[in-house]
């Protein structure tokens, strides 16, 4: 918010078509400040993982995935302490993941997974697509959630950020943009609309 705030001020920039994105930890923290700061216009989330767009109850150990007692234990400092009190519970969650993606409504987001990241669960990134997906519908944007699959890994490539740039480019309605002209792959629909 205090980097919204800066480039408000500035003449050249454009403040209806800002853009948060982040991966891994951070796409966790992109989401949180698109949720809380109506001034984020777009926001892309790369292989957030759990805290991230993977929900809390679809995704832990129990999956043999990251879920709230590994992640707690091993970065204490990235989420509030009190969370540690859901790990084995996160079915006491009063909240999870798709009411975050929610708050974002009606505003653009891109949600993207890895096909083979062990970090996150492709089922219940689906999960939190799906539910989130009612709220955008309710408010007559569902074109606005996106859902990307992607090959590989944890990792980032340069072909995803050019995807990026260029699914920015289209919320912006600066340049057309075709999905399937961005990556192809032969089993999976890649892009969720």
């Amino acid at each position: 918010s205090r980097c919204v705030d800066y480039l408000s001020k500035l003449p050249v920039v454009n403040t209806n078509q800002i853009a948060l994105a982040g991966h891994s930890r951070n796409g966790k923290t992109a989401l949180i400040a698109a949720a809380m700061d109506q001034r984020i216009s777009a926001v892309i989330s790369s292989s957030s993982g759990a805290g991230g767009a993977c929900p809390w109850r679809f995704f832990s150990e129990t999956q043999f995935g990251e879920g709230i007692e590994l992640i707690t234990r091993t970065f204490p400092d990235w989420l509030h302490p009190r969370l540690r009190f859901f790990a084995g519970r996160e079915h006491k969650l009063p909240i999870d993941q798709p009411e975050l993606i929610a708050c974002i409504a009606p505003r653009a987001c891109l949600i993207s997974s890895a096909l083979n990241d062990n970090v996150e669960s492709l089922w219940a990134i689906e999960q939190t697509y799906y539910s989130a997906r009612r709220v955008y519908a309710l408010l007559g944007k569902i074109g606005q959630l996106y859902l990307r699959y992607r090959p590989g890994g944890h990792e980032t490539r340069a072909e995803d950020i050019e995807s990026y740039l260029d699914w920015l480019d289209a919320v912006f309605e600066r340049a057309p943009f075709t999905f399937a002209d961005v990556i192809t792959f032969p089993t999976y629909e890649l892009w969720e609309k």
